[in-house]
């Protein structure tokens, strides 16, 4: 029985386009898919760009009969940049909501952008997200960012945050020009920072995203051209640094480089993001950190051992998941089939189920 509206007309103009671009994770993109046609009492369309996937998407995209689904086939990786201005290009709505393909949405989640933004146009729409794991599980919740913070921090760090959590208006998206695509991992920061000179931010302080962090993430992949895009960044917004008097990134996005940096085993990057943490911040410490991954982890943390330094802080406790993801993870059993069900009850005789066993990986009841 189905108590929300899950439609939109092929004569009606939907108010939202849905933009997903996808590369070879069939798995993860059946739970976006299912969580965006799920999408309560928002008339909404699509829009799926395959950006040159080798595996199944193709073929289980056009299993799928739904008048809200449209895709774009590309035959060559164009990146996601590319992929993203594409499906903007072709949007009918209104409203352009972005989501990556290993993410997905409360079911409520448009609906209270849109109630959010009202009748104002110029403005750009986050939520706060719970994060989780590749299983699924909440990790963190990370609140949204209050709209002061977001217009007095745009240059130190991206703290509007990823992409799938944004609502903006197609007029408002298009008079900035889109996504930069020379860019990649920071291409979301950068459109946000030309965005936030012509829209006001609106923050809805509800988990409504599902973010998911797990080995595969483009964060993880690309990071080692994080320093490349970050100085093509500083040229775009050379004008707007010069007005504030400021350079672009802070101490807390170093420390955040250096997360990933060390977790892909780049040392040479490790080192120089601590030389220059260490210089900006004038820390010994970190200069000393600089040297020592040029000697590798063991003599970092023998470096550790023999200066005494305090122990690690103890994991946080798991967070607490919202009613939404927790409902979800109830009825996630045996396969990812009963959520895509319970997500969206207009979606069994149009969602293809297969390939289960890798369905049930991406929801986390079988290991990898």
């Amino acid at each position: 029985m189905r108590s929300h509206k899950h439609s939109v007309s092929a004569e009606r103009e939907p108010v939202v386009t849905v933009v997903i671009p996808t590369r070879d994770r069939w798995p993860l993109l059946q739970r976006a898919l299912a969580s965006t046609l799920a999408q309560e009492d928002v008339d909404l369309e699509v829009i799926v760009v395959n950006d040159g996937s080798q595996d199944a998407t193709d073929t289980e995209l056009a299993g799928i009969v739904d008048v809200r689904l449209r895709t774009i086939r590309l035959t060559q990786s164009s990146g996601v940049a590319h992929a993203r201005n594409l499906a903007v290009a072709a949007a009918r709505g209104k409203w352009i909501a972005f989501l990556d393909d290993d993410d997905f949405w409360a079911p409520t989640k448009l609906r209270r952008q849109l109630e959010a933004a009202g009748s104002n146009d110029d403005v750009i729409v986050y939520t706060a997200t719970v994060v989780v794991d590749e299983f699924g599980r909440a990790t963190r919740i990370d609140p949204a960012s209050p709209p002061l913070e977001v217009g007095r921090r745009l240059l130190d760090k991206n703290v509007l945050g990823h992409p799938s959590s944004i609502l903006v208006s197609k007029t408002v998206f298009r008079s900035v020009g889109g996504f930069d695509e020379k860019l990649s991992i920071f291409a979301d920061w950068d459109l946000w920072i030309r965005l936030l000179q012509v829209a006001q931010p609106i923050g809805v302080n509800e988990p409504l995203v599902a973010y998911s962090e797990h080995p595969s993430n483009m964060h993880t992949l690309a990071i080692g051209d994080a320093r490349r895009e970050l100085r093509h960044m500083t040229r775009t917004h050379r004008q707007l640094l010069h007005t504030r008097r400021t350079g672009l990134g802070s101490a807390e996005l170093s420390r955040w480089l250096l997360g990933r940096y060390r977790a892909n085993g780049r040392r040479v990057d490790s080192a120089r993001e601590y030389a220059r943490l260490g210089l900006r911040e004038r820390s010994p410490r970190d200069l000393g950190r600089a040297v020592g991954m040029l000697l590798g982890e063991r003599a970092l943390a023998a470096g550790r051992r023999i200066a005494g330094a305090a122990p690690a802080e103890p994991a946080a406790p798991p967070a607490e998941p919202p009613a939404w993801l927790a409902a979800i993870r109830r009825t996630n059993s045996p396969s990812l089939d009963r959520t895509t069900v319970e997500l969206a009850p207009c979606l069994p005789e149009s969602l293809p189920a297969s390939p289960r066993r890798a369905a049930r990986r991406a929801a986390g009841k079988e290991p990898s």
